[in-house]
């Protein structure tokens, strides 16, 4: 029944957004599945402007397979063969060769003047991913889903699998701030644990976020971490969770500030 609703629910996705984007993808073997199986998880947008070439293409959409998208080798290949075609590195030659050419303006004369090279504008500072203030008891994390390519885009801060852990001191209060930076949607919830539970219920009362897809607003997730032990900061969307979208979280009596290691 869950198979037959999940179907279902790709079928209605597909007829809204369909033409949409009909005038977007140029015509070609392979975009109505690119339409149908790639865009009931990703934006397109971010899709396209991948440029990779067709061995890369292939084995990104291959890996699609492993995360639960119903596509067959023969369609992984159409699919990869398509991409490849308008939206590879080749593609993008092609467009950039056919540019018209414009006339090289002449050299203007040498100055004599010492040339001073301008300054490089400095580049923006990373967010801080944990903030302490002890005078309020307060620890503000931050976690962004889907940062970079590290288990398929399944991760929290580029991490998946609990390969990191945020410590929070007994009794604090926590502000998470949760944005999504991937080509799919996620969210974040807050489990009791070490192991993944069948169902995902919010450990602390406030401790989870909606579904959010990338560019959405930043949302604030608040909960007091009353009771030691350890948890899991999971993604509740789909099987995300159970295919490693997850960091280990743990309230400890005797830690002094919040972590992130």
């Amino acid at each position: 029944m869950k198979q037959g609703l999940r179907r279902n629910f790709a079928l209605v996705l597909l007829a809204i957004t369909t033409n949409a984007f009909a005038q977007e993808l140029p015509a070609g073997p392979g975009r109505d599945l690119v339409q149908g199986k790639c865009q009931a998880c990703h934006d397109l947008a971010r899709v396209t402007s991948k440029q990779y070439d067709l061995a890369r293409w292939t084995a990104t959409v291959k890996r699609m397979q492993g995360y639960g998208a119903q596509v067959s080798d023969a369609e992984v290949q159409q699919i990869a063969t398509y991409l490849a075609t308008h939206y590879g590195p080749q593609a993008q030659a092609g467009a950039t060769s056919q540019t018209p050419a414009t006339a090289t303006p002449a050299a203007p004369a040498a100055s004599t003047a010492p040339a001073t090279a301008p300054a490089a504008p400095a580049a923006p500072a990373a967010p801080q991913v944990v903030v302490n203030d002890a005078v309020r008891k307060t620890a503000v994390l931050t976690v962004v889903a889907g940062q970079g390519d590290a288990n398929g885009g399944l991760n929290f801060n580029g991490a998946a699998k609990g390969e990191k852990t945020f410590t929070v001191p007994l009794g604090w209060r926590v502000e998470l701030k949760y944005s999504n930076a991937g080509a799919m949607p996620h969210s974040v919830i807050l489990v009791a644990g070490d192991k993944l539970p069948a169902r995902l219920t919010p450990a602390f009362p406030g401790a989870s976020s909606k579904v959010s897809s990338a560019g959405d607003a930043v949302q604030t997730v608040r909960f007091r971490a009353s009771k030691a032990g350890e948890y899991l900061l999971v993604c509740g969307v789909g099987q995300h969770a159970s295919r490693g979208q997850f960091l280990r979280f743990v309230v400890s009596p005797d830690a002094k500030e919040a972590s992130f290691k």
